[in-house]
């Protein structure tokens, strides 16, 4: 990855201001709004599942949202019984989410301004794809630093190669819209400091195959729904093994916990 701090950091502000706390101001810019709607449906059936899994903080815990934006997940940790704290670079999302949740910090992900051990468990959902090389692993760093012993971490980001996929196939224009920085196979693991045991992974393989046919459908939306709606079934996440991640895929999400 190898992404400009403060051009990134401009285009979520701009981001911010022209879209509000709305889905499109944090999804695929080039995507129709149908299609942003079912990748935000299987973001939240992932982290629905790790909240509920065995693996999972107790009712009260606090949960760090990592790039929090809007917060656009976490009404999914309310009703889980926990409490999310956000932490975003843009400060237009900071203030929305702590309209609507609690507390926001605007902060950076690679210095938290969080003490030791501060909460039971975090999520980066498309968050840490920003980051550059030697950046991801303080992001990581800082929170293994944050999370007490047995914490729990979600991990959701992109694949790099369905993005490079997507860069060989289309046009220049089209693919800048839609191919995003994302992580290859094993490459968040390995970064990962020592310490932290597997308890599941996956990733949407079924609403990846389905993409160009959601694309077509979004003129029908009766179809669109029961496309959309047979590929997240095939894709709901299962916690029940430490599952694996496939090349072809939009998204890899990987749920660890802190061992020490």
């Amino acid at each position: 990855m190898s992404l400009d701090s403060r051009v990134v950091r401009d285009d979520w502000q701009r981001r911010q201001q022209e879209h509000g706390n709305a889905p499109r101001a944090v999804l695929m810019k080039g995507l129709h709004p149908l299609v942003n709607a079912s990748i935000d449906a299987w973001h939240r059936d992932v982290l629905r599942a790790v909240l509920r899994s065995d693996a999972a903080p107790p009712p009260g815990s606090c949960v760090l949202d990592l790039g929090c934006g809007f917060g656009r997940l976490a009404d999914e940790v309310t009703k889980a019984g926990r409490t999310p704290i956000g932490i975003d670079f843009t400060s237009g999302f900071c203030s929305g989410f702590a309209a609507a949740h609690g507390i926001a910090v605007c902060g950076d992900q690679t210095a938290l301004p969080f003490a030791d051990g501060a909460f039971d468990a975090a999520y980066s959902v498309t968050s840490l794809m920003y980051l550059k090389g030697e950046a991801v692993r303080r992001a990581l760093a800082e929170l293994d630093r944050c999370l007490a012993p047995g914490g729990l971490l979600l991990v959701l980001e992109p694949c790099l190669e369905f993005n490079e996929l997507v860069r060989a196939l289309l046009p220049r224009k089209r693919s800048e819209r839609l191919a995003m920085p994302g992580f290859a196979v094993g490459e968040l693991q390995v970064l990962l400091p020592p310490g932290w045991q597997p308890v599941a992974a996956g990733h949407c393989r079924w609403l990846t195959l389905a993409l160009p046919m959601l694309v077509l459908a979004t003129r029908w939306p009766s179809l669109y729904r029961w496309i959309a709606g047979m590929a997240l079934r095939l894709d709901r996440p299962r916690i029940n093994g430490r599952g694996a991640h496939g090349r072809l895929a939009m998204y890899r999400w990987t749920a660890c916990r802190k061992d020490r």
